[in-house]
């Protein structure tokens, strides 16, 4: 990778690892070699995808190539996958945000979770109420809520969030001194 501190890439290792023993491999293995590749091309600088933020990258591209590559999924349903998402998507952004700037990471990551969960919902038969269900559940793990409950209480997080956690590397994780 790039970088003064020359990171190797780990995708294509886990990639190979699974298939070479793709009896073992379940379904969050392959989910996580394929998020990794795609987090893996945008810090190198390559085509950079945002799904729907560079921070969550790798969340819809990898839902959608394990149902195209596993389950064999056809242009049509990627269509509708990615209507779906976005349609999520645009409800969260008119209701609160996808920004980490905003809410935190619940914005990115939360958001990207409830887009594939819809879009995957949605390609494998659900009806609306099931696709609202899945995306509900990805954004809030199992709170009780519904989807507009829970993108309420994202965005007032957001606004009581101090400023010093919302991408701002001035908290948290950022500035914590890691001894290797």
């Amino acid at each position: 990778m790039p970088g003064k501190i020359k990171l190797s890439r780990r995708a294509k290792a886990l990639y190979d690892q699974l298939q070479d023993s793709p009896e073992t491999a379940n379904l969050n293995d392959w989910l996580c070699a394929y998020a990794m590749a795609v987090s893996e091309e945008n810090a190198a600088g390559h085509t950079v995808v945002t799904a729907p933020t560079n921070g969550a990258a790798g969340v819809i591209p990898a839902v959608l190539y394990y149902f195209v590559t596993k389950e064999n999924g056809t242009i049509k349903q990627v269509r509708e996958f990615l209507l779906t998402a976005g349609a999520i998507c645009g409800i969260i952004k008119h209701r609160s945000s996808i920004s980490g700037a905003e809410v935190g990471c619940q914005g990115e990551i939360g958001s990207a979770a409830s887009m594939a969960a819809a879009g995957l919902c949605a390609v494998r038969g659900g009806t609306p109420q099931q696709i609202e269900n899945a995306a509900e559940i990805a954004l809030e793990h199992h709170l009780g809520m519904s989807l507009d409950n829970c993108i309420a209480a994202m965005k007032q997080t957001g606004l009581e969030m101090s400023e010093k956690y919302k991408e701002t590397s001035l908290g948290g994780l950022a500035v914590s001194i890691i001894e290797c």
